[in-house]
């Protein structure tokens, strides 16, 4: 049996090899585990409003939650439907500008509490501290699983920096989940192109989440008011204790 150091002698003239992901099967994976834990019908709505509320209220600028709220909707921006999710009195995507891949990975590999941007885009990094839920990181794959497209885009202002970025994540046609990232004018220009300007810019610091195409049983959760008793029975205790402001719209 060859010991490590013959094995890296022999790397020397080897190429490395980076493993091919199936990511589509990460998602499905994912999603298998919250229809595991939450054993009901509306298994997927249920775990969308969860995490989706859980990680705005862990964003919040102000302690007990003053000036923050949580919106669900369903938007027509032409033929297509979006599910818009969207906080405010939060920090934003802050962190770490970057703009390659090289930048990003010293950022990631940092581990560098709020760079919130470069953990959003990337799977399994987690811009949250140990006695914080979800900081394993996964838990945003299910916006990505509640679209058929397998696809999103989102939009921030950052408390920090005041700045705006706008995105695209995507299941791209070789099972890799890939992003598009902008800045400023140039991002706010494309977020105008992709809501057909039927959506108004976010101007206070906050996060939007825009899904395409959502689900069926989603926009059923939606419609018929299933969303607002799930999110009654998750989240009734930020509700009564500190008067967190959650709504649906259709």
């Amino acid at each position: 049996m060859k010991s490590r150091g013959d094995i890296e002698k022999m790397s020397e003239t080897t190429e490395v090899f980076r493993q091919v992901r199936n990511d589509e099967k990460d998602i499905e994976a994912i999603l298998d585990g919250y229809k595991s834990r939450i054993r009901h019908d509306a298994w997927l709505a249920d775990g969308l409003q969860k995490d989706a509320i859980q990680n705005g209220w862990d964003a919040r600028i102000k302690k007990h939650g003053d000036g923050w709220e949580c919106g669900f909707s369903l938007n027509k921006t032409g033929k297509e439907t979006l599910l818009v999710i969207v906080d405010s009195g939060t920090y934003g995507l802050r962190g770490t500008r970057f703009r390659t891949e090289g930048e990003l990975s010293k950022i990631l590999l940092g581990g560098k509490r709020e760079e919130d941007l470069a953990c959003f885009l990337n799977s399994n990094w987690s811009a949250k501290s140990h006695e914080e839920g979800g900081t394993r990181g996964r838990g945003k794959t299910i916006f990505m699983g509640a679209s058929k497209d397998k696809r999103l885009y989102f939009e921030s202002v950052r408390s920090s920096d005041g700045s705006y970025v706008f995105g695209e994540i995507y299941l791209d046609t070789d099972k890799q989940i890939k992003f598009k990232l902008f800045y400023d004018d140039p991002a706010k220009s494309l977020f105008a192109d992709v809501t057909n300007n039927k959506i108004e810019l976010l101007v206070e610091s906050g996060t939007r989440i825009l899904i395409p195409n959502p689900r069926e049983e989603i926009v059923a959760a939606i419609k018929n008011g299933t969303a607002l008793s799930l999110i009654s029975s998750s989240h009734w205790e930020i509700i009564k204790k500190y008067g967190a402001k959650i709504y649906v719209y259709d």
